[in-house]
């Protein structure tokens, strides 16, 4: 769904999923606008400026780089380790909000982890509950989960570089 917002020439996409599925049938334009206001949308990333119809794209003004560490077993070797990640990625396919995930270690220093990249804070926050950490405690032991802000983007694939502000 897409809103534009009169008051700054905003245009708005909205998905409706958690908190705002409730009112997906019985929204109206000002509540909504409301809402999502109040979410702060410049660093949830989920507004973009446009004109009167909705974008092909969404804009992803701040993206967030979850860092995620923890203490391994010293037996654990490069191969047991990789057969670890491996046998934990088809989790994150569908892991909502996650961009990219990068598995990382150093093994000299018995540490393990993963770098994530996700569309949004409120993903990245849902994503690393309880529960989640709960898991990883007892899959490897409690994590060190550090989340960051992510302004500047260097694309060397596409040969871009892209910054919220010039956006």
């Amino acid at each position: 769904m897409w809103l534009q917002d009169s008051r700054n020439d905003i245009l708005i996409t909205i998905e409706f999923t958690g908190l705002l599925s409730d009112l997906k049938e019985k929204h109206e334009h000002g509540l909504v606008l409301e809402l999502v206001d109040s979410l702060d949308l410049k660093s949830s990333g989920i507004y973009s400026r446009g004109g009167s119809s909705p974008p092909e794209a969404t804009i992803l003004l701040n993206m967030i780089i979850v860092e995620v560490t923890f203490k391994i077993d010293p037996s654990l070797t490069k191969e047991m380790l990789t057969e670890k990640f491996l046998e934990t990625a088809p989790i994150y396919r569908t892991t909502p909000g996650l961009i990219k995930k990068n598995y990382i270690s150093d093994l000299k220093n018995n540490i393990a982890g993963g770098i994530y990249c996700f569309d949004n804070m409120l993903n990245a926050k849902r994503w690393f509950d309880d529960e989640r950490i709960e898991w990883i405690t007892n899959r490897y032991s409690k994590p060190k989960i550090k989340f960051y802000e992510n302004f500047v983007v260097v694309d060397n694939e596409s040969k871009k570089i892209i910054s919220d502000d010039k956006l």
